[in-house]
This record gives C-alpha cells, structure tokens and sequence, in this order.
C-alpha cells in the first residue's frame, strides 16, 4: 500500500524574499520609527547616516541670528553716555573757575599788631587791614578777660581804596571800653560793609 502523500503547498502567492543585505519598505519604514530624530541614534544600535557625518566631520555651528530691535539701539546710549560725562565735566570746570576767579566774601590782610590793657574800663588794641579797591570793610575789635569771655568791643570802618595797595595796610588802633579788666585785645572779624555777617 502506498503511502500518502503530503499536501503541496502554493509558493505561487507568496512575496519573494528580499536580496541579502536588502530592506523592505515596512522593516525600513519601522527601523526608521525607532530612531531619536535628534540624536540620530536607533533602537538596534544603528545610527543615521546624519549622524554618522556628524561623528565624523563635527557639528556645523548654526549662524547667529539676527539682533532684536531693542539690541540696535546700543550704540547711541554709549553716545548719551559719553555725552552726559563731558558735559559733567564741563560744568566742574565752570564751578571751579567761579570759585577761583569770584570775589571773596570776606577781606583779606588783616593781622593783630599789638594791645595795651590800660585798666577795667579801657583796652587800646593797634590792628592792621588792607583796603578794598570797591568796598568799605568793617572790623570788629574785642578785648576778652582771662576766661576768654568778651569784655568790650568796639566796630571800625575801612574806606574803599582805589589805589590800594597789599603791602600798604592801614593802621587802625582801637580804643575798647571794658566791664572789667582785659587780658587781651585783638581783631574779632572783618566784613564788607555792604554785605554785613547774618
């Protein structure tokens, strides 16, 4: 008795194998679906071929981009920087110069020459101060007790001198009347006699 024979199968359906080393659409398809779109690197180990070259060669430094609207104003604020530092400077200088070259506000050359201590009632004190070309000068003469406490004083007037001279003071000797006796008599201040001390 023969015995049966098996069934043939039909390979006349059937896709044909792909050639080695070959992918198909669906397995090229799906290893693509398994690699990082931005490491480049895939589930099986591969790796893309953009990330090959980029092992390779390095990674191209992406262009900067452009600068903002509010970025292009720089510049002139440097400028206005600038501006504000010389004109800073200038008005420092203006001041200084004012200073410099203004008249001052009280007078110049006064000294003390000598005091006598007559008795209580009276302090005779000789002082020296140079005239103003423009400007009468008052000075203020005071004769003070051992304690330092004013005891008399008396005001003189120095007339303006339109030919006044720094090395020509006048000589003004004062005549104190004391409330007890003085140990001393010497110039107190001097001011212009149109700008009096507040």
């Amino acid at each position: 008795m023969r015995g049966a024979t098996a069934p043939q199968r039909s390979f006349r359906n059937r896709p044909a194998d792909p050639a080695p080393g070959t992918r198909s659409e669906g397995g090229d398809e799906r290893a693509r679906g398994r690699c990082g779109a931005r490491s480049g690197v895939c589930e099986n180990g591969g790796v893309t071929a953009q990330a090959d070259l980029s092992s390779r060669y390095g990674k191209r430094t992406p262009a900067r981009p452009p600068a903002a609207p509010g970025e292009r104003g720089r510049r002139p604020l440097k400028r206005s920087a600038a501006f504000a530092v010389v004109a800073a400077l200038l008005v420092a200088c203006g001041v200084t110069a004012w200073f410099a070259f203004a008249p001052t506000g009280t007078p110049q050359g006064t000294k003390n020459i000598s005091y006598d201590v007559v008795d209580s009632t009276l302090t005779l004190a000789t002082v020296s101060v140079v005239p103003d070309e423009e400007r009468d000068i008052v000075c203020g003469v005071q004769a003070v007790s051992e304690r330092d406490a004013v005891v008399g004083y008396v005001e003189m007037e120095v007339p303006a001198d339109p030919q006044a001279d720094t090395t020509r003071p006048v000589t003004l000797h004062a005549e104190i009347a004391t409330t007890q006796l003085a140990s001393s008599g010497h110039l107190d201040t001097c001011w212009y006699a149109d700008d009096p001390p507040q």
